[in-house]
């Protein structure tokens, strides 16, 4: 259940600042939306995931030693960084199927608002 919240959570506050970016440059095509999306959900991804391994003296993930000794391995920042990018990804994918169920519905599938 945790999750689950956690996720809607994460999911509105990235959508939000992705609305804002977009209407602060004006953009409304349905790639800008998802590039946008994307690099948002990147960052906050990125940023929690490194958060997330503080404290750490040891810690194993799907198989990889993603911290020894107190620090990141380099394994650690790859698998990471591939999670980071998946989930952005993920965020994107849903983030563009609200573009077309709200905006390309109105403009017929355009590109303008």
């Amino acid at each position: 259940m945790i999750n689950t919240v956690f996720a809607y959570v994460t999911f509105t506050v990235a959508a939000g600042i992705s609305h804002f970016v977009l209407k602060a440059l004006r953009l409304a095509a349905a790639w800008q939306y998802c590039l946008v999306m994307f690099c948002v959900a990147l960052v906050a991804n990125l940023g929690l995931g490194f958060y997330g391994l503080q404290g750490y003296s040891e810690l194993y993930h799907s198989q990889t030693q993603v911290v020894q000794n107190g620090s990141i391995t380099g394994a650690g920042f790859v698998l990471e960084i591939t999670n980071a990018v998946q989930g952005a990804a993920l965020l994107s994918a849903v983030f563009l199927l609200f573009w077309f169920i709200s905006i390309g519905r109105r403009t017929g599938g355009g590109t303008h608002v």
